[in-house]
């Protein structure tokens, strides 16, 4: 579960949009909705991630990449962020 509690009101619900349009497989949909979350909040880890992990599915590659850099900013997890940056090494 991702903790949205911490953001404001219509960041969570840009969000939770996003994760509907995600788990339907309309990825740009969610793609929208999750650059929202992140102008809005740009410190929020999980808008990163998920943004990163659309572009992923839209076959994106440099786009992803750069939403993952943006997600090792500001995720503060060390387990997450090795994973991370051993994903970008695929990327």
């Amino acid at each position: 579960m991702v903790p949205v509690t911490e953001l404001d009101p219509t960041a969570k619900t840009y969000f939770d949009l996003g994760m509907t349009h995600y788990n339907r497989g309309d990825y740009l949909r969610a793609v929208e909705q999750w650059k929202l979350v992140v102008k809005q909040d740009p410190s929020f880890p999980a808008g990163h991630r998920y943004l990163a992990l659309a572009y992923e599915k839209l076959s994106w590659r440099h786009k992803a990449k750069k939403q993952w850099e943006a997600y090792l900013k500001v995720e503060t997890n060390e387990i997450a962020r090795t994973q991370v940056a051993e994903r970008l090494k695929r990327l």
